[in-house]
């Protein structure tokens, strides 16, 4: 009984040795992940917004959009949104528009955490009135 014990903490052991920890040391481009999602206010895509990416941040960088590293389109059907480049870090979306169902303007914000090396990442921007 003891020796199932002991594969087991040996086994739970490596397993965690061989994670990977998290280079988030170096946000920002160069890297070989895209980022994607829509724009969206409730369940609403939100067409032609704007997303504002800023580079090493996990909280609001605040409205200013001048403070922000780089900005992307949404495109005019399903608000949709890609950044691709981007390496291993954190990351603050900023998405601002107009939604034609309230006929009002629409902003608000998610922290991303990017960990991969590669591949795609889905990130929806929630905004609010």
């Amino acid at each position: 009984m003891h020796i199932k014990y002991i594969v087991l903490i040996a086994s739970i052991t490596s397993l965690s040795a061989c994670s990977k920890k998290c280079d988030k040391s170096s946000p920002g481009t160069g890297g070989k992940v895209t980022l994607e999602g829509q724009v969206k206010h409730h369940d609403a895509v939100i067409p032609n917004a704007t997303v504002h990416i800023k580079f090493g941040a996990t909280e609001f960088p605040g409205a200013d959009v001048s403070a922000y590293d780089m900005v992307v389109a949404s495109d005019s059907s399903a608000a949709h949104y890609t950044v691709s480049n981007l390496a291993q870090g954190d990351y603050y979306l900023y998405g601002t528009g107009y939604d034609p169902n309230i006929q009002d303007s629409v902003f608000g914000g998610i922290s991303v955490e990017i960990c991969e090396d590669g591949g795609t990442v889905q990130s929806n921007v929630p905004v609010t009135e």
